[in-house]
């Protein structure tokens, strides 16, 4: 397999991007409450940010052989939450058991390294994000308010490579569900 990735010791993460018609309120609110809004869509994340230092072509089939057993499939999103740490949620309501046996499956074998003992995976989409929690706090009944539902299905995952600053990062590549090989890549900048 050719060496789709690049600059391996830089950070990445593994995420799910929701294919759905419904995200435009998602997405309003994310560009008001998220920092990273403008960097990357609405997304779950099945793997954490991680320091990648393996190789490229490894991480690669590691991901298309995860996907290849899974077949895309649908969930639901609804109700939000605030969590201790500053961040606002768009909780899981249909699609967990999936989410969680993905999550699982990736950090398996080549990731189980980058696996944090203390950290529960909770399947979600980030709305937003702050340092003051009387902003969280109405940010939250904002949100709550709206009574946000994201119907939508997942159909690859994406290796999303973090830029510099944890902002302006880049998809480098998208593997589809129950595939064997990257559907798509973008070429890193260097």
């Amino acid at each position: 397999m050719p060496n789709q990735l690049s600059r391996p010791e830089t950070q990445r993460a593994i995420v799910l991007f929701p294919e759905s018609d419904g995200l435009a309120g998602v997405e309003a609110l994310r560009r008001r409450f998220d920092p990273l809004a403008s960097s990357i869509a609405a997304h779950v994340t099945v793997v954490f940010p991680f320091a990648s230092t393996s190789d490229p072509a490894g991480l690669c089939a590691h991901v298309t052989g995860a996907a290849s057993d899974f077949a895309p499939f649908a969930a639901r999103f609804e109700g939000v939450s605030m969590q201790p740490d500053g961040y606002l949620f768009l909780n899981i309501a249909a699609g967990r058991a999936e989410l969680e046996r993905l999550h699982g499956r990736l950090y398996a074998g080549l990731l189980d390294s980058y696996r944090s003992p203390r950290q529960v995976y909770r399947p979600h989409i980030t709305l937003g994000r702050f340092a003051d929690p009387v902003a969280l706090r109405a940010a939250y009944e904002e949100a709550a308010s709206m009574r946000l539902r994201l119907d939508g299905w997942f159909t690859h995952l994406s290796i999303y490579r973090l830029g510099a600053r944890g902002t302006d990062g880049c998809t480098e590549l998208d593997v589809p569900l129950g595939a064997r090989g990257p559907a798509s890549s973008v070429a890193a900048a260097g």
